[in-house]
């Protein structure tokens, strides 16, 4: 997680309406190993590149959030910070998209949304753009 992704992309043809479309150029990093031959989808990658070493997790989260707002996610008495990172997707329910955190987090957040045992706070409107390094 965290490399680019555009060097290593090859462009094939392929029958239309095959593969969702994406509305803005493909870029980002990938949010986990994606194989050789395998398509480029969305969810695969994030917008906001995160540090090095962190963690993807997909989340419900507050409407009107974008990718690089912080949030902070309350499990239990503990709470944690992370970055939005992801594609929102908007079933027509809820507003889901991934969300990266430290290594030392992530499992904490992954056991919370297992147990469906997360809050997700948005705390003032700041933006941010995640950065290796």
């Amino acid at each position: 997680m965290g490399q680019s992704i555009e060097a290593a992309i090859e462009w094939r043809d392929v029958p239309a309406d095959l593969l969702p479309e994406w509305d803005h150029p493909v870029t980002g990093s990938a949010l986990t190993a994606i194989p050789a031959e395998t398509p480029v989808l969305p969810g695969l990658v994030a917008e906001v590149v995160p540090p090095d070493g962190w963690w993807a997790v997909s989340l419900p989260l507050p409407h009107r959030v974008a990718p690089g707002t912080r949030v902070r996610v309350v499990a239990g008495e503990s709470f944690v910070e992370g970055v939005i990172v992801g594609e929102m997707h908007d079933d027509g329910f809820r507003l889901t998209a991934s969300v990266a955190f430290a290594p030392g987090d992530a499992p904490l957040v992954a056991a919370g949304t297992a147990d469906s045992a997360l809050v997700v706070m948005i705390g003032p409107v700041d933006p941010i753009v995640a950065t290796g390094g």
